[in-house]
């Protein structure tokens, strides 16, 4: 018998807070975006910090190495959901591309957060 990885469900608000972290790199309240009010923001990271998907890096969130295989877990889903030829498929690719490239910065920079650019942040 072979374990089969699941995909760990989120909520839509859970989906756009991560993509908050993945596209500016850290939230601390205050910062001029988020999902809503810095305490409707704030318990969404706290949740997601709880499943393992973000992760305190000077007092901000940032994504896990668990979060950023999230992200790409769910953009491979989307690859199924694209017929081959369209240019959908050519934007779920390139944001794979991203996000790998993303997550091997994150590493590269010894763990400090970056940006959807992959800028240190």
């Amino acid at each position: 018998m072979v374990a089969k990885h699941v995909q760990p469900r989120l909520g839509s608000r859970q989906k756009l807070a991560l993509g908050v972290l993945f596209d500016h790199g850290v939230w601390e309240p205050g910062m001029p975006y988020g999902i809503g009010t810095d305490t409707a923001t704030g318990l969404v990271m706290d949740s997601l910090h709880g499943r393992g998907l973000a992760r305190l890096h000077r007092d901000r969130y940032c994504l896990s190495p668990e979060g950023y295989a999230w992200l790409l877990r769910d953009s491979a889903g989307d690859l199924g959901m694209v017929g081959f030829g369209n240019k959908a498929i050519e934007r779920v690719a390139n944001r794979i591309s991203q996000l790998a490239q993303c997550a091997r910065l994150v590493g590269v920079h010894g763990g400090n957060p970056v940006d959807w650019r992959g800028n240190p942040v």
